[in-house]
């Protein structure tokens, strides 16, 4: 509390009562009319995060401004995120909605890479057999260059990765980082497999039912990264 109090909260509550507070602050009314007013009307201790949020934002758009003027020509001879927003009509010369783009699939792919990393690393301390196979690929490969990881660890040395890869694409076979897909609908009456889709049907398409289907997978259940191998799918 403001006053120096402290007091015990069950963490549920704790969510929901930062929930609720972000969301009466977002849709109260003065920040729906008037949404220059939000700095002027936050609270004192919240002004902290609006400013960290406005920092990301210019650093954002500084990355903009460079690829613009050309000192930044990115990694990727075909283009890369960045690219293809400045040079697609809908975001072309709407900066704040290029940002808002950018800064969500930072966010978005943060989280997956980082669930997925923590996933992959829990089935190797279960499966210790699978584990000294990556690492014998991983060790030959990052111990001439421990003393630089961040300078010589490359995409074209990541790339020899081979097994790495597999184990990786193996978590998100058995632990999704989305287990479901956003929902979609048909634009015209559909009918797959005998199930009928009218225009206003609504479905989504289930990731780990596919990933696990025994129709379609040997031994689903089992964390196997050599099935990932062209000539040995499924």
């Amino acid at each position: 509390h403001s006053d120096g109090r402290i007091e015990k909260w069950l963490l549920g509550d704790v969510i929901k009562v930062l929930l609720n507070d972000t969301l009466n602050r977002a849709l109260g009314f003065p920040y729906l009319l008037f949404p220059g007013l939000l700095p002027y009307l936050l609270k004192p201790s919240c002004r902290h995060y609006y400013k960290n949020v406005m920092s990301v934002r210019n650093a954002v758009q500084r990355i903009i401004d460079d690829r613009r003027s050309g000192l930044n020509k990115g990694i990727f001879e075909d283009g890369d995120l960045l690219s293809i927003l400045l040079s697609d009509s809908h975001y072309s010369g709407d900066d704040e909605k290029t940002k808002d783009e950018l800064i969500f699939f930072f966010i978005a792919g943060n989280e997956t890479v980082k669930s997925t990393s923590t996933n992959t690393t829990c089935f190797l301390t279960m499966y210790p057999e699978i584990k000294a196979k990556l690492m014998a690929e991983l060790l030959p490969e990052l111990e001439p260059i421990k003393d630089d990881f961040v300078g010589k660890l490359t995409t074209e040395v990541a790339d020899r990765f081979d097994y790495l890869r597999r184990c990786w694409y193996e978590t998100m076979r058995l632990q999704a980082p989305t287990p479901n897909s956003t929902v979609y609908m048909f634009s015209k009456p559909v009918t797959m497999q005998g199930v009928e889709f009218t225009p206003t049907t609504n479905f989504v398409i289930n990731f780990d039912a596919i990933h696990t289907d025994p129709r379609e997978w040997q031994s689903p259940e089992v964390f196997e990264p050599d099935r990932g191998r062209a000539r040995n799918c499924p």
